[in-house]
């Protein structure tokens, strides 16, 4: 089956890339020929980004951007299939290619804070005809509701969609309220039965992963703290430069490099979900740190993950400190049972994908 896919699959972030191969790999492992729907509405969706100083040159920051996005176009050209064209309108689409179903997600695609204020009608796949079949995979708002002057829109659109999960728990019940529908929570595509051996590159040494999505004092305390405790230096996944503010060796890599990074660590420290999802898919000890300010809303994505593995003793609010015997914590993790509840998880979502393509 020809499966189209539209999702946050262009921009420079790891978690977004990732979850976006883990979906086409998996619907290859199925047998299907899966395509990324090449839409980028904002420059930020894109894969762009605005150089710091635009009159005095580049900030060393930029560079590292300028690294990471010739990194994220190589892997998706290699790994990821997308269309030849380039689509940023709803209008472009109806030039688009057509496939046997359609499939919108993961990620926050119903986040309008992250597509201009607004909510898209192309992620709720409002282009595509009524004869194809329209499934929402894991589908997330980031934690935020739907704006009360948007809820008749969104509902007019989600009972256009013939199957809906979610990847929230918090989301399920908003969104079937609109839409009348069964709604199923499902995981997170990084997580379904996807083999990721072929992306990593084994480290010898063992360091202390900092992966901070939002950088601020209360994680990179915690980081600190860990390097004091253990002896082990701390490799930094982040943008900043500035030693002084920011703790540790700073990495600029590849999602390839990120997925070793993971794979290798001796402990994790970060305020991701997707940090936090790739701790548990390599079993790494971890600490996941709640995002502060106007992105704490985002929190909800790891409490609710975490809640499900009954991991939430390693989710840590910014104001909270960290045990004196921390370390013994984390290394006690039962990844046995961790991994028995994650396969449980794991089964209801393949089967949700796998019933809603027929």
């Amino acid at each position: 089956m020809k499966i189209g896919i539209l999702t946050f699959h262009a921009a420079i972030n790891y978690g977004a890339v990732l979850q976006a191969y883990a979906l086409v790999t998996y619907l290859k492992q199925l047998g299907h020929e899966p395509e990324i729907i090449d839409y980028r509405p904002t420059p930020v969706l894109a894969g762009e980004f605005a150089p710091r100083y635009k009159i005095f040159g580049l900030h060393p920051a930029d560079f590292i951007n300028r690294t990471k996005q010739r990194h994220f176009r190589h892997f998706r050209t290699k790994y990821m299939p997308e269309t030849a064209s380039v689509y940023r309108t709803v209008e472009e689409l109806v030039n688009a290619p057509e496939y046997d179903a359609y499939i919108c997600g993961s990620d926050q695609i119903w986040n309008p804070v992250l597509i201009n204020g607004k909510i898209d009608p192309v992620y709720f796949l409002s282009f595509v005809g009524r004869s194809k079949r329209k499934i929402a995979y894991a589908a997330s708002s980031g934690g935020k509701e739907f704006e009360e002057q948007d809820l008749g829109r969104v509902g007019t659109l989600l009972k256009e969609i013939d199957c809906i999960s979610v990847r929230e728990k918090s989301l399920v019940d908003p969104v079937a309220a609109l839409s009348g529908k069964n709604i199923v929570q499902v995981l997170d595509p990084t997580l379904l039965p996807v083999d990721y051996s072929a992306l990593i590159t084994k480290r010898p040494d063992e360091y202390i992963l900092l992966y901070p999505l939002q950088t601020a004092p209360s994680i990179y305390e915690k980081a600190v703290l860990l390097a004091k405790r253990t002896g082990l230096p701390i490799l930094n996944l982040g943008t900043k430069v500035n030693p002084r503010k920011h703790p540790g060796r700073l990495m600029n890599g590849s999602p390839q490099d990120f997925i070793s990074l993971f794979h290798g660590a001796r402990y994790v420290v970060t305020n991701s979900f997707h940090g936090t999802v790739f701790s548990t898919i390599f079993n790494r000890p971890f600490l996941s740190c709640g995002l502060e300010g106007a992105f704490s809303v985002r929190n909800v994505r790891m409490i609710d993950y975490l809640g499900a593995l009954d991991l939430t003793d390693f989710f840590y609010d910014a104001s909270v400190r960290l045990p004196l015997n921390i370390l013994e914590q984390i290394d006690s993790i039962q990844w046995n049972e961790v991994n028995r509840r994650k396969a449980i998880l794991q089964k209801s979502s393949v089967k949700f994908i796998k019933d809603s393509l027929g």
